[in-house]
């Protein structure tokens, strides 16, 4: 077994802290512990999860890279995040702060259980599973969003980008605006985000 425990640890521009152990005498091998900090960018984890590399496809939105399957079950995890900010790295979307989850995996299903967090003056709750049955990947989400301010989340919905904006200059329109309460059930299949 090994133990990590960190004040600070600076990866990019991000900014973490962390109370972990790797035991290496179970098999599969098993993390547990608490991961926090003031900043997660995700960019920043893209080379140790393998998500720095272009999409197979320049005309997809979402990824479609194959998800590497047979990973999920070389080791078991149960791990409580607690951070200030997760930056997902693109100007179209706010980060959002305040995020608290508990991630557990364990025979190839990841599971993100008692997710909260703060989005765009609202919140977000709820859950999310990522498993294989079979041959192919499921995923599914409950996710539930109260008084989210859709122009302020979404930022690729403005008709003007904010660093085009004038000083002195009334605010740009949004194509859609409003405050979002909802409760999203969402359910797919796939080897990839693009598939699902």
């Amino acid at each position: 077994s090994w133990s990590v425990t960190s004040d600070v640890a600076t990866v990019g521009s991000s900014s973490l802290t962390a109370n972990l152990i790797f035991q290496t005498d179970t098999q599969p091998p098993r993390l547990t512990g608490e991961l926090g900090g003031t900043r997660l960018a995700l960019a920043d984890l893209a080379p140790a999860v393998g998500a720095d590399k272009p999409p197979r496809r320049s005309d997809r939105v979402l990824p479609d890279e194959r998800f590497d399957v047979p990973t999920l079950d070389q080791m078991n995890a149960d791990v409580k995040v607690n951070l200030k900010q997760l930056d997902f790295g693109t100007p179209a979307v706010a980060p959002v702060k305040d995020l608290k989850l508990h991630l557990k995996l364990a025979n190839s299903r990841l599971a993100l259980s008692d997710l909260s967090a703060r989005v765009a003056g609202g919140t977000l709750s709820g859950d999310t599973v990522f498993e294989i049955k079979g041959e192919m990947p499921q995923w599914e989400a409950a996710l539930r969003f109260s008084e989210v301010d859709l122009d302020s989340w979404i930022r690729g919905l403005s008709k003007v980008d904010a660093k085009d904006a004038k000083p002195n200059q009334p605010a740009a329109r949004s194509y859609m605006s409003g405050t979002l309460d909802a409760t999203a059930a969402l359910k797919g299949q796939g080897r990839s985000v693009a598939e699902i």
